[in-house]
């Protein structure tokens, strides 16, 4: 089931959230915008261990590698059915993230995997490596405290300008591979904090849609996997001219 965004607690959230109906995201795109298909890359070992990556290059574990495996699976289901033709495919240079988008790539055929410095993990400074019980007892105020953190409103700020930078008309139907801290960055700035950064959770190859232009980052919606997925992209194939 896709929740609408008001049914959002403060609670961290791994829900499926559709922020744009497919009617509504469909007249976005028959404007000249590009689709961005956002992925978290696979699980890791610290991601298992509730440890804060950061840009430490921490690789995908076994279960990562089967998820991102699923993933690609889910992307290459909606190109044969519903017509999904990515024109590119772009990654966080992050084994964990690139190894996701060659996965992905190599399911899809006709298309390789970039890697994009722009699209990398926050840098997270001293919290980097810690589990959250580490933080709670080293940094009770959290990133504030710390030094050396990427701020949210610069981490939402870079991976604008990294998607506007490779959405044009010529690249309408976009993937980027990257990492959970900078996917809630930039929701948490373009929902005006309705969802993102300290309320949801970006789950491990769960896919964010976004309708983006030079001037504007528009969320349609967020952690979709599997069937949620599969059905917001029928609705939307059927009514979407690119």
């Amino acid at each position: 089931m896709v929740y609408e965004a008001h049914t959002i607690s403060g609670n961290l959230n791994k829900d499926p959230i559709m922020l744009c109906s497919p009617e509504g995201a469909s007249a976005l795109l028959n404007e000249g915008r590009s689709l961005v298909f956002l992925v978290r890359h696979g699980q890791t070992d610290w991601n298992r261990e509730l440890r804060l990556q950061g840009r430490e290059d921490v690789p995908m574990n076994d279960e990562g590698i089967r998820q991102s495996e699923e993933c690609a699976e889910l992307f290459k289901t909606a190109k044969d059915r519903y017509g999904i033709s990515l024109s590119s495919i772009y990654s966080s240079p992050l084994s964990r993230a690139f190894r996701t988008a060659e996965i992905i790539a190599d399911k899809l055929e006709g298309v390789k995997a970039k890697p994009l410095g722009i699209f990398t993990e926050r840098n997270y400074g001293e919290l980097s490596g810690l589990t959250l019980e580490e933080r709670k007892i080293n940094f009770p105020k959290g990133e504030r405290q710390a030094k050396n953190v990427e701020s949210v409103p610069a981490t939402a700020e870079r991976m604008k300008k990294g998607l506007a930078r490779v959405c044009h008309p010529g690249n309408r139907q976009v993937l980027v591979v990257t990492h959970g801290g900078v996917a809630n960055a930039l929701f948490m700035r373009i929902t005006r904090g309705r969802i993102g950064t300290g309320k949801n959770i970006t789950v491990n190859c769960g896919v964010c849609l976004l309708a983006v232009n030079r001037e504007l980052t528009i969320p349609l919606a967020y952690n979709l996997t599997g069937d949620d997925f599969l059905d917001y992209i029928e609705k939307l194939y059927g009514l979407v001219n690119f």
